[in-house]
């Protein structure tokens, strides 16, 4: 059970980017068919675009934010070295549970603006009741990944470890939403 939300004892650098890499793949081609748009750090919407590449695009920039606050954070308020790599590749190992909610998004319809303007036509149903419930968990499971994975790479601990993190991941998802939604794809 440990191993689930914490592999980076035993996995980091160069093989967890290449595990990592393997995982985003997967995640990037299922996103394409089930309209699955991870447009943040912690952020999903199932968002239909014509082209894989909005998909690749939001990915990549969320990760690489996400890898930039980590890495700074742990700059700023630690006196350990740590290595790039081991960051860059945990941080996308971490996001492994994303494939999950790409294929949940398949029972999530995609509701647009003139849709909410009247709710009441918009039917909800059991599949997307659950699929949305266990997108939500897939997530808080991948946030759980991205903090045991700051605190092995930077070699923080304590309340220090929860402040810092917490902070970077603010940062790396403010930062991330101001790129996605100034870049326009359709």
């Amino acid at each position: 059970m440990v191993f689930i939300f914490n592999p980076f004892t035993k996995i980091a650098g160069g093989k967890a980017l290449w595990i990592g890499g393997l995982f985003a793949i997967l995640t990037l081609a299922i996103s394409y068919f089930s309209h699955s748009a991870f447009d943040g750090v912690i952020d999903f919407h199932v968002a239909p675009f014509t082209s894989i590449w909005p998909y690749v695009s939001f990915y990549i920039i969320s990760w690489l934010c996400l890898v930039l606050f980590l890495g700074l954070t742990g700059l700023l308020f630690t006196k350990t070295r740590f290595r790039w790599i081991d960051i860059l590749g945990t941080t996308l190992l971490s996001r492994a549970p994303l494939l999950l909610v790409a294929l949940a998004a398949f029972a999530i319809p995609y509701i647009d603006k003139e849709q909410l303007s009247d709710i009441t036509q918009i039917h909800f149903t059991a599949g997307f009741f659950i699929a949305s419930f266990f997108s939500l968990i897939c997530i808080i499971w991948t946030v759980a990944l991205y903090y045991n994975s700051y605190r092995v790479c930077i070699n923080i601990y304590g309340s220090k470890a929860v402040w810092t993190f917490i902070l970077a991941l603010i940062l790396a998802e403010i930062t991330s939403l101001v790129f996605i939604h100034s870049i326009h794809f359709k």
